[in-house]
């Protein structure tokens, strides 16, 4: 099996004790969370990842936080992500069994009746039906996902010379400016900025969009509208760096 897991600040020392019971299992277990307890946000790791699950090729993921509440909020904003938050080894069994969850949360500040590696033995011995009543119930709460579109990720490091005020005003305009895009060009199925980014990251603002095919990007790039907004984002950033992907 091959895992995503990912944590904040609050549970450094039960994402590690996961992630070795995992591997003791012979999982790949892919860290995307912190290894310190160092404050972080939440819901930037949640996003980070969700959008590295959606790719594909993981079986499932693992969430953690304090109390495993944010996280669990946070990844079920994320279309496609069915976040669980066991509070016992029944619940996480019928998490599998009757909503099919594809990521577990737990909260490092949390006294669980049983163990937390007990919980996720039980999600792992589960078995969905997807031709069972469970299936059509399941069907109803996950919006379709595009068989097909193309995500775009960039990132943007502000100017060095700005103050934290200009950074933090130049922040709040580029997000106004490109959100306001979201619904008014074709094939743009939706647009976030998100900032501040991680303090490991080499970047201020993170552009994470999804749009329809590579056309619709190509449109997107050469819409008025976003050329107008691209061209405040030049005067207030240094570098930027692009990935793409397609689903």
């Amino acid at each position: 099996m091959k895992v995503i897991i990912a944590n904040d600040h609050g549970a450094v020392a039960l994402k590690k004790k996961l992630s070795d019971y995992m591997q003791k299992k012979g999982f790949s277990v892919i860290n995307l969370g912190v290894d310190d307890e160092s404050s972080v946000d939440y819901p930037d790791i949640a996003r980070k990842a969700c959008t590295e699950y959606l790719k594909g090729g993981y079986d499932f993921g693992i969430l953690l936080c304090g109390t495993g509440i944010g996280m669990s909020i946070a990844a079920n904003k994320v279309n496609g992500i069915r976040a669980a938050l066991p509070q016992n080894a029944y619940a996480a069994r019928m998490a599998k069994e009757h909503n099919n969850a594809n990521f577990l949360v737990f909260g490092g500040r949390i006294d669980y009746p049983e163990t937390p590696e007990s919980i996720l033995q039980s999600y792992l011995d589960a078995f969905y039906d997807p031709e069972s009543r469970h299936g059509r119930r399941v069907a109803k709460i996950s919006p379709p996902i595009p068989a097909s579109g193309l995500k775009h990720l960039v990132s943007w490091k502000l100017k060095t010379e700005m103050t934290r005020q200009e950074k933090e005003s130049a922040a709040a305009e580029i997000k106004k400016r490109l959100e306001a895009l979201n619904g008014r060009i074709p094939g743009l199925l939706s647009l976030t900025v998100r900032t501040p980014l991680l303090s490991s990251s080499d970047g201020d603002l993170l552009l994470d969009s999804t749009f329809s095919d590579e056309a619709a990007l190509q449109g997107y790039q050469t819409h008025p509208k976003h050329l107008e907004a691209a061209s405040f984002v030049r005067s207030v950033t240094e570098s930027r760096s692009c990935s793409d992907f397609l689903f």
